[in-house]
């Protein structure tokens, strides 16, 4: 109902656009632009005909309109009679009506020749006979009463008129929803195209790992081959068979020191209480302190003497009672034991040494800085080819992950496109 006066005409469906039937047709995605295009062009082209034809039936409605208006407007409708407050209101209506209709429908609606027209005059057709309407429904009363052959004559061709709007903005609004699908499509075709571009980057990239990989398996196995050179020659077999000697006199250089050790534990007691009130010189009070420490650690030919000096020393403390023990004659004893197995002691060390420095030497004959370089270049070798490996598998995890998505974008395609078409498509890769 346009204004509450009756119920709405129907109206005919005559140029409606009808759906062809849908059909199965295998197309490749570089056919889809051609296909968006077609369709554009049929829908703009089926709209603007179809528009083209409401305008002109709207425009031979406005004439009308504006026919009725003017005969409104001069008709007395024989109001003498009228109290002459009704009659007030019902010129008011008159005028009100007849000068809206013509202001609205004075000029024809513009020519339809584009889809900017067609927007355009549903835009100002809309515009204009909402007014109309909004108009005589504010003077239904008026109109109805005493002006009834002028009401049932508006009320007739708003109703056509009304019909006709409708069918206009149904016609742009599935327009407008077909462009959306359009649009759609087209951003579908661009993230396949951009996925498409990523797998080609990444199949690239994949590639030059490949060469990558290639070029290190090589590197690794000319190092593998000088490993084996090494590891093969005479050199090198004795280089482990020395390493090995002297990583046992590890243990031996252990029971050596225990052993020497041992020897000063016997005399520990007045050597420990002469540090304290020692007279002798600082290099050799420093001496006695190491001694009481390590015993071990300073014996040496060089600090024989010395030690001998310290000997003496505590012995003379022990005689003189600057160092109380309990047994002079045992502690006595015990120092001149010591002064005398003191060079036998030394010298066990220094054969130690002697025997430890003479496999060291041994050992530095061996390059072993190139054998360090190969086992190094071996580790970072493996590295990379593990770092490459781990790289491809994450690319191609990758490629299969947009191909599933270039795969479920087809899908949306074939749906969008149906929607857009009303033909049913298989898009099949290119």
């Amino acid at each position: 109902m346009v204004f509450g006066w009756g119920k709405k005409k129907d109206v005919s469906q005559d140029n409606m656009f009808t759906p062809s039937e849908p059909e199965n047709l295998e197309i490749s995605t570089s056919d889809i632009p051609k296909i968006l295009k077609d369709i554009n062009s049929l829908r703009e082209k089926t709209l603007i005909a179809e528009i083209k034809s409401f305008r002109n039936k709207i425009d031979s409605d406005r004439k009308n309109l504006l026919s009725i208006a003017n005969q409104l407007k001069n008709d007395n409708l024989k109001t003498d009679d009228l109290d002459n407050h009704i009659k007030i209101i019902l010129n008011r209506a008159i005028s009100d009506v007849s000068s809206t209709i013509q202001k609205e429908f004075q000029t024809s609606f513009a020519e339809i020749n584009s889809i900017n027209d067609v927007l355009e005059f549903e835009k100002l057709s809309s515009k204009a006979i909402k007014k109309v309407v909004d108009v005589l429904r504010k003077h239904r009363t008026g109109i109805a009463l005493f002006a009834k052959k002028y009401a049932r004559k508006f009320k007739e061709d708003l109703e056509i008129l009304d019909s006709y709007l409708q069918e206009i903005k149904n016609l742009t609004s599935n327009y407008k929803s077909n462009q959306e699908f359009l649009s759609i499509i087209n951003e579908n075709l661009e993230k396949i195209t951009i996925t498409k571009n990523t797998i080609i980057d990444q199949e690239k990239h994949i590639d030059e790992l490949s060469i990558r990989l290639k070029e290190e398996l090589s590197k690794k196995d000319e190092l593998l081959k000088k490993e084996s050179k090494i590891i093969s020659s005479p050199s090198y077999k004795s280089y482990v068979e020395t390493k090995s000697k002297l990583d046992q006199l590890q243990e031996e250089e252990k029971k050596l020191r225990y052993s020497l050790d041992e020897h000063f534990v016997k005399i520990s007691r007045p050597l420990n209480k002469y540090v304290h009130i020692s007279s002798l010189e600082k290099p050799l009070k420093i001496l006695n302190e190491k001694m009481i420490d390590s015993p071990y650690n300073v014996l040496s030919e060089e600090n024989s003497s010395d030690i001998v000096t310290i000997l003496n020393s505590v012995e003379s403390a022990i005689i003189s009672g600057a160092v109380s023990v309990k047994d002079k004659e045992k502690s006595k004893e015990q120092l001149s034991m010591l002064k005398s197995i003191l060079p036998n002691l030394i010298q066990e060390k220094t054969n130690f040494y002697k025997k430890k420095s003479n496999l060291s030497d041994d050992l530095e004959k061996f390059d072993y800085q190139e054998f360090s370089t190969c086992k190094i270049g071996l580790k970072k070798s493996e590295d990379e080819i593990y770092d490459i490996g781990s790289k491809q598998t994450i690319l191609q995890k990758q490629i299969e992950e947009n191909n599933k998505l270039i795969s479920n974008t087809f899908s949306k395609l074939e749906i969008n496109l149906k929607s857009a078409s009303s033909v049913s498509y298989k898009i099949i890769s290119d």
